[in-house]
């Protein structure tokens, strides 16, 4: 336990030396003999899914700039040898109330540094964002890259261009082998007006082959990225648009709901 515990503190310890504008700056930490109380920036605009669902417009272009500052802020995290392994939508706030507000990565307690590929061993992160790689640890693979966040950034983006996550089941197990197999579709008509470039960006993190799998660096270079290309926006019907909006809203609501069971959870445990 108490190993545990003095890795956590030396991780919050050298998180404190990140500083980049779409990281959540860590202000200071406090800790007591059974906890330890984590300060951050305060990012005044809350959570980016949840803007996303009140403002009810969600364009291609939107998703273009808040993919790009999220690649932003990764590429800066793996320079610095710290790689997320929760990446999602959740974990996105953004800076301020402002339509100009700068994206936040957030939530780091899956986080970890990593001085090489052995060093990532743990099956981790959140079952609809999770890479095919990190559930085959133990199985197939004996260790996973940093590429798992790459994995995760495309489901972000498939979320934020459809409303849908691109693997969804039930049955969790039936869910882990869509997502080992890469099997996702983009027939949905919310598609049909989706640009091709988009979707290629899609195709090239949704990609269970890690070696072929875009890097944060391929990504930052991709000419939907970049804002090269023509995105679809004004050609999205107001029905699709509504209906992406009650998706996303739905994606929202589930997250609710999975925090209140947690906290239930905890409390029961800290009440026995």
């Amino acid at each position: 336990m108490w190993q545990d515990f003095t890795l956590i503190l030396t991780f919050l310890t050298r998180l404190a030396q990140v500083h980049h504008e779409n990281i959540i700056g860590l202000r200071c930490t406090y800790v007591t003999p059974s906890k330890v109380f984590i300060v951050t920036e305060l990012a005044s605009g809350g959570e980016l899914l949840e803007r996303v669902v009140e403002n009810g417009n969600f364009s291609e272009s939107d998703a273009r700039s808040v993919i790009y500052q999220v690649l932003k802020g990764m590429d800066y995290l793996h320079s610095k040898n710290i790689v997320h392994r929760d990446l999602k939508l959740e974990n996105v706030l953004l800076s301020d109330g402002s339509s100009s507000a700068v994206v936040k990565i957030a939530d780091f307690g899956l986080a970890r540094f990593f001085a090489d590929d052995s060093q990532l061993r743990t099956i981790c992160g959140s079952p609809l964002y999770v890479a095919p790689e990190i559930l085959d640890i133990g199985a197939n693979m004996e260790t996973y890259t940093p590429a798992g966040d790459m994995w995760s950034i495309g489901v972000m983006l498939y979320i934020l261009l459809s409303g849908n996550s691109p693997f969804e089941n039930e049955d969790e197990q039936s869910l882990f082998q869509m997502i080992r197999l890469g099997e996702y579709s983009m027939d949905d008509h919310l598609w049909d007006h989706v640009s091709d470039e988009a979707k290629d960006c899609v195709q090239r993190l949704l990609t269970v082959n890690t070696s072929v799998r875009m890097t944060i660096t391929q990504a930052l270079e991709h000419p939907w990225v970049l804002g090269l290309t023509k995105s679809k926006d004004a050609t999205l019907p107001d029905t699709l648009s509504s209906l992406k909006r009650t998706r996303l809203a739905g994606h929202l609501e589930s997250f609710r709901m999975v925090q209140d069971e947690l906290r239930f959870a905890l409390r029961n445990s800290n009440n026995p």
